[in-house]
């Protein structure tokens, strides 16, 4: 005797795979043996062709090293290799692609390669989000931190709002914090002090007399241009309190700006480091708006 399917829940995803629906991580991973399972099999299938002459580019370009047992072994590469590795690879997957297509239409009016590529780069993006390992692919097979959707939109706000030329400076070292966030390995230190610095860099151009940003700084110079035509008492209560606790934010950022005692260097924690990052990013708003009426700069 038959009997009628169970219908799903209201609200679930119909066709959704169990585990990715019902036992995703509480926080983005950043390695898995199916993540790894998943590229190994798509570059032993569907780059099959190309096992080669791409094993050769991955060797020179990227300094990897591939199996061959009677054939290219990329499903061992991508289960065994270090994660460094493998992110690198994923990108030189697609860069050989891509410098493939640019060569063979010098001589063709058609080329597969590109379509390899995007296709390439389209199941990466896939398989980061559905096994939920805790980075992102760029236009270009890039491979980034994927911190969250929100923090990424403050930044590219702040740095759009630093385009005039008064805040080269701040934006150059805004942009070398993220950077420091991106590299391989990410580089968590740098990306405080280089946040500390875009902030640093903003204070000196408001307040000129001054060399060091600090609590003595903000409280003697800083503070009285940040509150200068406020009237209204509990606006003014409120700022004067935001500009103690950005005062504390300073103070805490030097003991990772300074030498620490120890024979191993300490770096921040990567959750540290993207609160640094966003608060100063916060942080170079409020004062760049107020800068920017101060000078006129519209």
């Amino acid at each position: 005797m038959s009997s009628a399917p169970i219908p799903a829940p209201a609200s679930a995803p119909l066709g959704m795979p169990f585990t990715r629906l019902y036992l995703q991580p509480a926080a983005p991973l950043s390695d898995s043996a199916p993540f790894r399972i998943r590229l190994g099999s798509y570059a032993q299938e569907h780059l099959k062709a190309e096992h080669g002459d791409l094993a050769t580019f991955l060797r020179v370009e990227g300094g990897l090293k591939l199996s061959h047992t009677g054939y290219w072994r990329y499903d061992q590469f991508f289960e065994t290799a270090a994660l460094p590795d493998i992110l690198n690879a994923i990108t030189f997957v697609y860069r050989y692609l891509m410098g493939k297509h640019a060569t063979r239409l010098r001589f063709v009016n058609v080329s597969p390669f590109e379509d390899m590529a995007v296709a390439w780069r389209q199941f990466v993006h896939r398989v980061l989000s559905e096994q939920s390992i805790g980075y992102i692919v760029d236009a270009l097979c890039g491979v980034h931190f994927q911190v969250d959707a929100e923090f990424q939109r403050n930044q590219a706000s702040v740095l759009r709002g630093l385009g005039h030329p008064r805040y080269a400076a701040v934006k150059a070292a805004l942009e070398n914090a993220l950077g420091h966030l991106d590299a391989q390995p990410v580089d968590s230190k740098s990306a405080v002090r280089s946040a500390f610095e875009a902030m640093e860099i903003l204070a000196r151009l408001m307040v000129p007399q001054a060399q060091n940003l600090n609590r003595r700084m903000i409280d003697t110079h800083l503070k009285p241009q940040m509150v200068a035509g406020v009237i209204e008492p509990t606006d003014l209560a409120m700022m004067g309190k935001m500009l103690d606790g950005f005062a504390d934010f300073v103070d805490s950022i030097h003991h990772y700006r300074h030498g620490q005692g120890v024979q191993q260097p300490i770096a921040p924690s990567m959750d540290v480091a993207v609160y640094v990052l966003s608060s100063a990013a916060s942080a170079v708003r409020w004062l760049v708006s107020v800068d920017a009426k101060a000078n006129g700069i519209t």
